[in-house]
This record gives structure tokens, C-alpha cells and sequence, in this order.
């Protein structure tokens, strides 16, 4: 359980956050004057229809884009201010999560794992762990708490979706962030696999004491144990609050004619 004063301190922050495609005179916005506050242990959920704006903000979120207006605080640094060796460092802190493509599929399980330590390795030490794989105790423990530890020495092509997506929080376990992003994590996995992976990943978040910011498109996870909700249409936060809070009129709202679709 994360601390009370801990719950005071912002892990991640946007004021005023806007981002354009396009040329001068025919700019497009996806992210128009976003403010978004999410403290440290905080376990959040974002929602909203296609072409909302969610995959940019975790992108900008995951310093792997720049703003074009405003300003985005990752616990307590500006990504877009820092050195290319402070951002490889302040880049260990989060931990990312995608849809699919999480793991290396040339790559057994095990080194899979252990890429979640290639922050804190020379390049040295992470090319001869690829021949002789070092610190394999922290990984099959990692395993172990996904309930994978089998499948230590597996290729990626050998394990079904939600068992890749679950090496990948392994790999989580083992990098111990103090951000977690996610970005459609189980789109591809029915509501069972699903609802498993959102669950560990919020009981990494705990373990870890990290802000989790997960984007969904199933609504049915959403009352899994988030503490709030964000809801973003046309490149703008339309709405936030805690899970109960959100009713179906306010989903029409927000999703317009994509809610009929919804599951």
C-alpha cells in the first residue's frame, strides 16, 4: 500500500499540453490544451473513442514524443529538457506496455525478461547476457509471479497471447518502475485473459508503488479496482472521476456513435 505522503507527490504531469500535425496554416491538433495530475501509486484507467488522443498522450507520457505547446512532467523531470544519457536514465523509470510487439521474438523468455535490466547495463554486459544470461534467479522469480515460470527457456512464438502479454509484466517486475504505461494492453485477449493481465499489472503497480495509467477499449475493466477514471474525445480530457461515478449517459457523451459497439 502506497503511503499517504506519497499519494501527495505528482508522477505525472501535463499543463496546457498540445500537439499538432501538419504543416504552418494547416496544423491539426491531437492533444488540444490537456492538464492531466496523476500521483505516485495512483492506478488510473483512460477511455475514449478512436482518434481520441489517448496513444499520443501515453506517448508523451513514455518521452518517446515532444509537445508542441505546454509542458509534461515525469516524476518531476521534463523529458523534452533533458541530455540524451539523463533521458536514458529517467527513461528506466517507466515502464511501458503495449498491444502487441512487447517481446523479442528471436529472444527465449528468459532474455526477454531480463531486457527489463538493460537500463541499469553497459552495452557490453546486456550483448554477453544475449550468449550467457546472467541473473536468472531474478527472472524466474519475475515468472514465477505470473505464474510462468515453465516457460523460463520458451520462444515467444510457443505461448499464447496472454502469456506474452504476461512475460512482458515479468519484465516489468524485474525493470521495478515507478511509472507503468499501457496502451491497449489486452485489446487482443478475450475478457477472461484480459481481465487477468489488468489485474497484475495493477498488482505490480502496488508491489512497486508506481502510477499505472492503462488505456482500455473494453469499458468492462474499468471497476476492476481503479482509483479514477479519464475520458478524452477530439484531443481533450472531456471527463475524470472515480469508476462509479460514470454513467451510461455520460458514456454516450463521450463516445457518441462508437458506444453501441462498445462491450
Amino acid at each position: 500500500m502506497t503511503p499517504p505522503s506519497a499519494r501527495n507527490q505528482s508522477a505525472l504531469e501535463c499543463s496546457g499540453v498540445s500537439v499538432f500535425v501538419g504543416q504552418s496554416g494547416e496544423e491539426r491538433a491531437i492533444l488540444r490544451d490537456v492538464d492531466l495530475d496523476i500521483q505516485a501509486g495512483e492506478l488510473v484507467a483512460l477511455i475514449g473513442p478512436s482518434g481520441a488522443g489517448k496513444t499520443t498522450l501515453l506517448r508523451l507520457l513514455g518521452s518517446s514524443l515532444w509537445a508542441d505547446r505546454g509542458s509534461v512532467r515525469v516524476l518531476g523531470a521534463e523529458p523534452s529538457r533533458l541530455g540524451a544519457r539523463a533521458l536514458r536514465q529517467h527513461r528506466k523509470r517507466v515502464g511501458l506496455l503495449r498491444q502487441q510487439d512487447n517481446l523479442v521474438m528471436p529472444l527465449r523468455v528468459a532474455h526477454n525478461v531480463q531486457m527489463g535490466r538493460l537500463g541499469d547495463w553497459s552495452t557490453l554486459r546486456s550483448l554477453w547476457n544475449l550468449v550467457w544470461p546472467r541473473q536468472l534467479d531474478r527472472a524466474r522469480a519475475a515468472l514465477g509471479k505470473v505464474e510462468l515460470e515453465d516457460r523460463l527457456w520458451a520462444l515467444p512464438e510457443e505461448l499464447s497471447g496472454g502469456e506474452r502479454q504476461r512475460v512482458a509484466i515479468a519484465r516489468l517486475i524485474v525493470q521495478q518502475p515507478q511509472v507503468l504505461l499501457a496502451d491497449e494492453p489486452v485489446s487482443a485477449l478475450d475478457v477472461r485473459l484480459g481481465g487477468e493481465v489488468i489485474d497484475l499489472l495493477m498488482d505490480v503497480a502496488r508491489e512497486q508503488e508506481a502510477a499505472l495509467l492503462v488505456s482500455l477499449h473494453a469499458l468492462g475493466f474499468i471497476r476492476r479496482g481503479f482509483d479514477r477514471v479519464v475520458a478524452m474525445r477530439d484531443g481533450q480530457i472531456c471527463w475524470q472521476g472515480k469508476p462509479e461515478e460514470l454513467d451510461q449517459e455520460t458514456l454516450r457523451e463521450i463516445y457518441g456513435a462508437e458506444f453501441e459497439d462498445l462491450e
